[in-house]
């Protein structure tokens, strides 16, 4: 080749989906080697999560479309890889063409590409309940580059928050609802306890109960994602919440504590009887990771100043006056993995307030998923041992007061608000508080227990604070 002239070279190259950048050398006849540096850029230029319909809303699982903008002359579009869990979003189920890559991500084939674009199939992706403003997704493409995955318009995903007390609805986890009273009489007659002129304590009338709860053995060993913390106040007589406390003080095993601030839940109480109107409050933990490891939990400080009472003529109770019902619930929510079963949670306390078998009141559980029911957590405020009250799933009657039979010693029932006696154990005690809880086991013959959960009430005044159900993804 003559001197100082210039050689063209033109070289079409086959880049593979997985193919970096970095250099390849170029051997021309009596001349040095050449290295020339390459380029690789990224064959998918956008990947994005259509916008499911409810949107991005904390503590549901949501059905999303994976999809991709093809560049320019792309045939092979390989494989991307997704990381399950993403901060507070995470992908719970997934298609048969993404396959386990490890233990903590996915790889994912596209099942159609087109021009422009690729479609990596339908993911179900959970916003945990702490799930709050724009939600960082990294995928890696073949060629290792990391890029975000945005919404469908292109910017981040943006959580929206759920509100305190907001329901829940979230598939591949599993949860159950504990909780105590912070005070007993013992009698079953609860309005009696209520109506005591030593009210403040004595035989018949109030007395603190320090109940120390056993957490669930089921999370042994899981995530925590969640646990939101209810306390109530039933007042005698009341005309206003004052002195009812904002916050409480969780205690574990080995003296770990945390002290959590709640939020007042707004209640229509007009037209109700005063010994049924309650205040209560609300607080899910900012690290609900703190349960981990240990056996009991307690919660102190809910106890209200008496000024908070008076009859309802501007005379004040006096000191040692208590309320008709303290109690606290906490729900537990942690992760299944392998699980399809959907869990749901109610936590806005509903009032019902029958006057008899023909003029009944209900809360059923709306839109309610299919599936066999394996638990049931059902916590209620200002129950007491009068009226008739049962909770059923799918028309299918799992308990009912008054039972047939003796029940003043024998069956202290969470529908009654009644405990075994802290003083006698061969009696019941009133704590106006009822956590009744059911599996699938106590489902009667012949019935899966699918559909919806119904508590009634045909001639009592209660509230209906929270309802947890776990759902199994197939009926039986």
């Amino acid at each position: 080749m003559p001197a100082n002239s210039v050689l063209t070279v033109t070289l079409q190259l086959t880049v593979d989906p997985d193919a970096r950048s970095g250099s390849i050398r170029l051997t021309v006849p009596d001349s040095s080697p050449v290295s020339l540096p390459i380029t690789v850029q990224p064959g998918l230029t956008e990947l994005r999560f259509v916008d499911p319909s409810g949107g991005w809303q904390a503590g549901t699982t949501v059905t999303t479309a994976l999809q991709a903008t093809v560049a320019e002359g792309v045939a092979d579009v390989g494989s991307v890889t997704l990381p399950l869990h993403n901060g507070d979003l995470w992908i719970t189920d997934y298609p048969s063409n993404c396959k386990p890559s490890g233990t903590a991500s996915i790889t994912c084939a596209a099942v159609s590409v087109t021009k422009h674009a690729a479609d990596f199939g339908s993911l179900s992706v959970t916003l945990l309940p702490n799930a709050t403003g724009a939600q960082s997704v990294q995928t890696t493409l073949p060629g290792g580059q990391e890029v975000p995955i945005v919404g469908a318009d292109g910017t981040a995903i943006v959580a929206e928050a759920l509100q305190p007390g907001g329901p829940i609805s979230m598939t591949g986890f599993d949860g159950e609802i504990i909780g105590a009273a912070a005070q007993f009489c013992d009698s079953i007659d609860r309005l009696s306890c209520i109506n005591h002129p030593n009210s403040g304590g004595g035989e018949t009338g109030w007395q603190d109960l320090d109940a120390s709860v056993a957490l669930p053995d089921s999370m042994s060993g899981k995530q925590i994602v969640m646990a939101r913390l209810n306390w109530a106040v039933s007042f005698p007589n009341a005309t206003s919440s004052t002195g009812v406390p904002d916050s409480a003080t969780l205690t574990m095993a080995a003296g770990t504590s945390v002290r959590v601030h709640g939020t007042q839940i707004d209640l229509d109480q007009s037209g109700i009887s005063r010994d049924a109107r309650i205040v209560q409050y609300t607080a899910d933990l900012a690290d609900p990771t703190i349960l981990a490891g240990h056996h009991t939990v307690s919660v102190a400080g809910l106890m209200p100043t008496a000024t908070a009472y008076d009859h309802g003529n501007g005379h004040a109770y006096g000191h040692g006056r208590q309320p008709a019902m303290v109690s606290w619930t906490l729900t537990i929510v942690w992760s299944d993995p392998g699980s399809n079963d959907t869990l749901r949670l109610y936590s806005s306390p509903t009032l019902l307030s029958g006057t008899g078998l023909s003029d009944h009141d209900s809360w059923t559980e709306a839109d309610a998923p299919s599936g066999r029911l394996d638990h049931l957590s059902v916590a209620m405020w200002g129950v007491d041992d009068l009226g008739d009250k049962t909770v059923a799933t799918g028309g299918v009657q799992l308990a009912r007061w008054p039972t047939v039979g003796p029940v003043l010693d024998t069956n202290c029932s969470p529908l009654a608000g009644l405990i075994p006696s802290p003083t006698d154990a061969h009696s019941c005690a009133s704590v106006g508080f009822g956590l009744f809880e059911a599996g699938a086991s106590q489902v009667a013959d012949g019935s899966d227990g699918a559909g919806p959960i119904t508590v009634t009430s045909f001639s009592d005044t209660i509230w209906v604070s929270s309802v947890l159900v776990v759902r199994s993804s197939a009926v039986n």
